[in-house]
């Protein structure tokens, strides 16, 4: 119970804070935006992933998207988001998205959810950890978030799902596995920080085991 009111506020925070971008998106222009910038060759021409370690950006929340390419842009040019709403690097995503502008953010993220998840794609069942009940409070108890700045996690690649709790896990203490790569957000940070390898595969296991549509 102690932990409840804290994680209730953070939530709020969070998911009720601005967009960084309000402006509508054209899907065609994401679209022409995305090939230029080569998005596809890792992300997919249907935006489902090309590599397991990679995320499928078809059919999420285009506010998320516009976010996550903003802070891309933000630490390739040496800057910091909003303390309260993270600080995400990638080598290769911070150099795609360095000379982006705000339009071409809202485009690119618009293009891609427009695309269907990838509803029908086998994968295989998981159990539900003891650690997914607070998964759920933000991201749904099938991965489909009602929040449109918290990603949809069902149906994500597996992989990916492991990799990025370890490094919002080993980027609290300074470290991580992936060289370059480092993420910091006011929720994900203190959630992952107690989570043992075995707990993270167990998470990423099940959540990818989900349906993309909730």
């Amino acid at each position: 119970m102690g932990l409840a009111r804290p994680l209730v506020v953070v939530v709020s925070m969070i998911v009720l804070a601005p967009s960084e971008s309000t402006a509508e998106g054209d899907v065609g222009a994401g679209r022409e935006k995305a090939a230029r910038e080569r998005c596809t060759e890792c992300h997919g021409a249907d935006g489902l992933a090309t590599a397991p370690d990679q995320p499928n950006l078809a059919g999420q929340k285009p506010r998320y998207l516009a976010k996550q390419l903003h802070d891309f842009r933000l630490s390739a040019r040496g800057q910091r988001s909003n303390a309260r709403l993270g600080e995400r690097r990638h080598p290769t995503m911070n150099a795609n998205a360095r000379d982006l502008s705000d339009q071409d953010l809202v485009d690119v993220a618009a293009w891609l959810a427009s695309l269907p998840c990838g509803t029908g794609r086998q994968v295989a069942e998981a159990p539900r950890p003891q650690k997914a009940s607070r998964c759920h409070i933000c991201h749904g108890p099938q991965g489909f978030s009602e929040y449109a700045m918290v990603p949809n996690i069902g149906g994500q690649n597996r992989t990916y799902l492991e990799r990025q709790l370890i490094v919002f896990r080993d980027s609290s203490r300074g470290q991580t596995e992936w060289l370059g790569n480092r993420r910091e957000h006011p929720m994900m940070t203190p959630q992952s920080i107690p989570l043992t390898d075995q707990e993270v595969a167990e998470l990423a296991d099940y959540f990818a085991s989900l349906g993309c549509e909730g």
